[in-house]
């Protein structure tokens, strides 16, 4: 059972799914040269599981016996790069392919030493083919194509799985899990950006790990966080991982849990699929703005004093350093955010002699679309939007005549006229 253990078992071999034509046309040639320089080469995992299911691969990856050495001597344009697991950048034909080594499954035999810390210390030992799908994280990413010969070498029963849209995690899943707790993420990736369904044995082993996401790294958790939520798939990431109970992990307190953060997700989806520009500093903005908004105890119509601008940057840099220890929230990050939440009482509630400054500000169009969101969840009534939409459809001196309109008249001052003193009119009334 390979949900229990890793044992290697003769792979199954699949004729006439795919053909070589349908692989990238970088991906076939640096297969060919590896195979001429003698090496083992296959075209590996996402790529193959994408075609399976009908999806066109965002790239394709190469697996090999050569090392990142060996593969660097046959291409010049190769790049060896990463620490925790080395792999090589290859550009030909104007695409860029990942190859990496075949690793090797470490000796467990030294009983002193964890099985997890063995994973993490042995991540550049390298192996053979059948060491290497025992390292992979899920069935269906651990499918080989042959080119040669058209045929898809699989270990772990994915074509199955693919078949009857099933996640299932190689080995031992708590085991898994507990090597690499961000393994967690990239299932519920998974899962919600290719309509899988999560093994149960899957599922009870998350449950139990789950807790271990304190310890990753800050910066590799906003990366697969990004890559949730950016792709065009954020809504079902971000159901998934709540019915996963695992942002309240990673942000501290379910109070990101929102319709906020629900109408985001949705709107940076209808982006993605309009092929325009999406950002994670926006969804955090979206989701940590409840907290900005206790914070700073701020209301819908209640006037700002002055003052109150610096505490709200303040409170901003606090809430968002604190997030940071979970999620990297980078500084340009923090500055896009802070500017975000600031503008918005500016929008509600600045005079006319703010108007222009606002409108000219870098931000302005950020502001203005989490302002439309907001009233889309009932959080800012719909007339505030509706100005400012008005407003920027005018042209310059329109928008001039509006801001003249707004602005106060000034109540003429009447002018006192001077007293003459009875002194001076004696004065007069003598020399007469």
């Amino acid at each position: 059972n390979l949900n229990c253990h890793l044992t290697p078992t003769q792979p199954q071999i699949h004729r006439n799914l795919l053909r070589a034509s349908s692989m990238s046309p970088a991906a076939r040639e640096i297969v060919a040269e590896l195979r001429a320089a003698g090496y083992d080469a296959y075209i590996v995992g996402g790529a193959i599981r994408d075609l399976l299911l009908g999806r066109t691969p965002k790239d394709f990856d190469v697996v090999t016996d050569a090392t990142p050495r060996q593969v660097r001597g046959i291409f010049k344009s190769a790049r060896i790069i990463g620490r925790r697991f080395v792999v090589v950048h290859v550009r030909l034909f104007g695409e860029l392919v990942e190859v990496s080594t075949f690793r090797s499954v470490p000796d467990t035999n030294d009983a002193a030493v964890s099985k997890t810390e063995l994973y993490r210390r042995e991540e550049n030992t390298y192996g053979t083919i059948e060491d290497d799908w025992q390292r992979r994280d899920f069935s269906v990413n651990a499918l080989y194509f042959d080119l040669k010969h058209e045929r898809i070498i699989d270990f772990t029963d994915g074509v199955n799985d693919i078949k009857s849209r099933n996640l299932r995690c190689i080995g031992d899943p708590e085991e898994r899990f507990s090597e690499d707790p961000c393994r967690i993420l990239r299932a519920a990736r998974f899962a919600s950006k290719l309509n899988l369904q999560i093994d149960r044995n899957t599922v009870k082993a998350i449950n139990k790990t789950k807790n271990l996401l304190h310890f990753v790294s800050p910066s590799r958790v906003a990366d697969q966080l990004e890559k949730l939520f950016l792709l065009g798939n954020g809504s079902k990431a971000f159901t998934q991982l709540n019915d996963m109970k695992i942002l309240p992990i990673l942000f501290d307190s379910r109070d990101v849990i929102h319709d906020l953060s629900v109408a985001a997700m949705a709107n940076s989806d209808q982006r993605v699929a309009k092929g325009k520009p999406v950002t994670f500093s926006f969804l955090l903005a979206a989701m940590l703005w409840f907290r900005f908004r206790r914070a700073t105890k701020q209301n819908n119509g209640q006037k700002q004093p002055r003052n109150d601008h610096y505490k709200h940057l303040s409170q901003a840099k606090k809430i968002l350093l604190r997030q940071s220890k979970k999620v990297r929230v980078a500084r340009y990050m923090r500055e896009f955010i802070t500017d975000t939440w600031t503008l918005q009482f500016a929008l509600e509630q600045e005079g006319p002699k703010r108007i222009r400054p606002i409108i000219e500000n870098d931000r302005f169009r950020a502001a203005y679309d989490f302002l439309l969101l907001r009233v889309q969840v009932g959080d800012c009534p719909q007339q505030v939007a509706d100005w400012w939409t008005e407003f920027q459809a005018l042209d310059p001196n329109e928008q001039n005549k509006v801001i003249r309109t707004l602005e106060p008249r000034r109540k003429r001052r009447r002018r006192r006229r001077k007293r003459r003193s009875v002194r001076r009119d004696q004065e007069v009334a003598s020399t007469t």
